[in-house]
């Protein structure tokens, strides 16, 4: 198989690299351990791959938070932006 025709790693099994890659970098235990909970949350709302995420199904995620703080909602949108451009930098989007 070319590496033009690697599949990439489905999201929820990218997101453990993408972590390492965190840790890497030196964030913090508890930046990962949120980011963790927070895509965990969202990966269990998406179940499909890169390409199937669509711009309705993140305001989908982001209205089902409605009810959390105002910090909450930022931390998600944040953990789950810094995801979507590390997915996007290793090709998958």
């Amino acid at each position: 198989m070319s590496l033009s025709q690697e599949v990439s790693p489905s999201p929820l099994e990218a997101l453990e690299s993408f972590l390492a890659d965190l840790e890497n970098a030196g964030k913090s235990n508890h930046t990962l351990r949120s980011y963790r909970s927070d895509l965990r949350r969202f990966l269990a709302h998406h179940a499909g791959g890169w390409a199937d995420l669509s711009s309705e199904e993140l305001r989908s995620y982001f209205s089902g938070l409605r009810d959390k703080s105002l910090a909450t909602r930022a931390r998600h949108q944040a953990s789950l932006s810094a995801f979507l451009s590390w997915g996007q930098r290793q090709g998958y989007l």
